[in-house]
């Protein structure tokens, strides 16, 4: 009786009508689940490949541009020299020793910018080719600017005048110095800073890096048929006879003993035959030839010149001579105006340009010793 007093609430409780609830199929073994709808592949994103933008092409100067910019500059001591007839104004302050070519002595002042010419500072930054006998150097930059005087020693007796020669040993530095600025041509240079490796002290000349690339001749000692031809000429020539002629004459004047020092005609042909020197363009053409031949054995008073040597240039009509040195370091046409410029270099380390157009030459006094 009392188990079922407690049965009865949990039957009546079974009894109660509930909430409807879904019982899951169980689905037997061997039965295929239905197949479910394969999913669609996410979709690959298109990558666009990278251009590179060009940059602006440089714009090609204008002749306003080039209007002042320097063809042809000199460099000397490592140096382009702006002008070899700087003015006294242009510089101001205390003497100075410069950087420069250590067998000079040396001189200088700062400039004086409000004195310099506006085309003159107007060079300061600018790029420049710089080119040695062969061709070009390298590219440099023209810095600062001085203002310079040089001589050359090792005596400073050309200093002064005789009268007032003083004891060399007794002059200071200072005094030396001094004596230099007052009593020798002041040039206005600047400074080169080159690009990679390079030595400005193996430059000749220099030229604005905006302007088109000179027009420059190679020297060549190698045969060709231009050669060939001016060398059959010269030896059937009327000026080989009459040095010939001449030379043979003075040799047989002299006495014994002085012919032990000197060379026949025939010997002295032989030590110094006809070296001809062609100078060609980049096409190979050559443009002007170089001849030498004999030597001068002439010194103080005594020997003989036996020395034929000329710079002619080659034309349809034949061979001209040009009138100049036979002998120039280099030849360019810097302007391209189609005129040639000549670079010669003399015994005392001169350099002078001389074209149809222009003359200019640089040169350091020396203290000179003659052994006559």
């Amino acid at each position: 009786m009392g188990g079922m007093l407690l049965l009865g609430p949990l039957v009546y409780a079974l009894t109660l009508p509930g909430p409807k609830m879904a019982i899951p199929a169980v689905v037997a073994a061997g039965e295929a689940c239905p197949e479910q709808a394969a999913a669609e592949p996410a979709p690959t994103p298109i990558i666009e490949p990278a251009v590179e933008s060009e940059p602006d092409p440089i714009p090609e100067p204008t002749p306003e541009d080039l209007a002042d910019r320097s063809p042809l500059l000199l460099v000397h001591g490592g140096m382009v020299v702006l002008d070899n007839e700087a003015k006294s104004r242009w510089a101001r302050g205390p003497l100075r020793e410069p950087p420069g070519d250590p067998d000079n002595i040396r001189a200088s002042k700062p400039v004086a910018l409000d004195a310099i010419p506006e085309h003159h500072l107007a060079q300061r930054g600018r790029s420049v080719d710089l080119y040695e006998r062969e061709g070009k150097l390298c590219t440099a930059r023209i810095g600062e600017l001085r203002v310079i005087a040089q001589y050359v020693g090792p005596s400073v007796e050309g200093l002064f005048d005789y009268e007032e020669y003083p004891d060399q040993e007794a002059l200071s530095d200072a005094q030396i110095r001094a004596r230099v600025w007052e009593t020798q041509p002041h040039w206005l240079v600047a400074e080169l800073i080159p690009e990679g490796d390079c030595n400005p002290d193996d430059a000749l000349w220099a030229r604005d890096s905006l302007l088109p690339e000179p027009l420059l001749l190679t020297p060549s000692s190698d045969d060709n048929p231009v050669s060939r031809e001016r060398a059959q000429a010269f030896r059937s020539s009327a000026e080989l006879a009459d040095l010939r002629e001449r030379y043979t004459a003075w040799y047989e004047a002299l006495d014994a003993e002085n012919r032990e020092y000197e060379s026949n005609w025939k010997a002295m042909a032989r030590y110094n035959p006809l070296e001809i020197v062609s100078w060609l363009d980049p096409q190979g053409r050559p443009q002007l030839l170089q001849l030498g031949f004999g030597s001068d054995s002439e010194s103080c008073g005594t020997g003989f010149d036996a020395r034929l040597a000329a710079l002619e240039q080659v034309t349809s009509e034949g061979f001209v001579d040009t009138g100049r040195g036979a002998e120039p370091v280099a030849i360019f046409d810097a302007d391209l105006d189609g005129r040639f410029e000549y670079v010669y270099i003399d015994d005392v380390e001169t350099i002078s340009v001389a074209s149809q157009t222009q003359a200019w030459e640089l040169s350091v006094d020396h203290d000179w010793y003659c052994p006559c």
